[in-house]
């Protein structure tokens, strides 16, 4: 789908998952960037409003937190994400919470001109 319409697509979710592995790779399967990647997708879903449902790797965690702003699964246990899932359904305000702390998260830390702000705070102009 063109990239303009993932937002209004996203409206219509009541869970949002980032179902990362724990090895990502580059052209070709070549190497593995899980320990670098930086996937935008995870800043979309933060402002979406939507509780996340995400991968529990170690460059995952520097943004979100389980059962904070979102639900942490092991990525080869199916049975971890069922278990987030019916949890959301089970627990409507656990849902809410975790998407507004998301949300709270992302506009005080990832927006392009936050980022922007850390990257220059160091310079000296």
């Amino acid at each position: 789908m063109p990239y303009g319409e993932a937002a209004k697509v996203r409206q219509h979710c009541d869970v949002l998952l980032a179902p990362y592995q724990k090895t990502v790779g580059v052209s070709g399967n070549r190497g593995n960037t899980a320990q670098w990647m930086s996937p935008l997708k995870i800043f979309e879903y933060m402002s979406s409003g939507k509780p996340i449902i995400c991968s529990n790797i170690p460059v995952l965690k520097e943004v979100l937190r389980n059962q904070e702003n979102a639900l942490l699964c092991e990525p080869d246990d199916a049975g971890d994400w069922v278990r987030a899932l019916v949890k959301l359904k089970e627990d409507r305000e656990l849902g809410k919470k975790l998407a507004n702390n998301a949300l709270i998260d992302f506009n005080n830390n990832h927006t392009w001109v936050k980022r922007a702000e850390l990257v220059l705070e160091g310079l000296v102009l």
